[in-house]
């Protein structure tokens, strides 16, 4: 199964809403990754053009989330986003 790397920017952080999983800086690096509709739920299901994807992610990156929806520092971050995959 093939992956899309996802890198989470500075920029990103910057202009992400935390607690808003539409406008969070994840949200933000899969709009600009895939160029398409997007929408990014709670539990890291991701919607691009119709095809539902899951991220798995190391617990690294979880926690950099999880700092970013406390508004603690974040640094950028990438991960691998592939479709259909159901363990994250």
């Amino acid at each position: 199964m093939v992956g899309r790397l996802i890198k989470v920017t500075v920029r990103d952080i910057a202009n992400g809403k935390p607690r808003r999983a539409g406008k969070c800086a994840v949200a933000l690096a899969v709009r600009r990754a895939f160029k398409k509709s997007t929408k990014v739920g709670d539990g890291y299901h991701i919607t691009v053009g119709g095809k539902r994807y899951h991220s798995a992610q190391p617990k690294r990156t979880t926690a950099g989330i999880d700092r970013f929806d406390s508004n603690e520092p974040v640094r950028p971050f990438k991960f691998i986003l592939k479709e259909g995959q159901t363990r994250y």
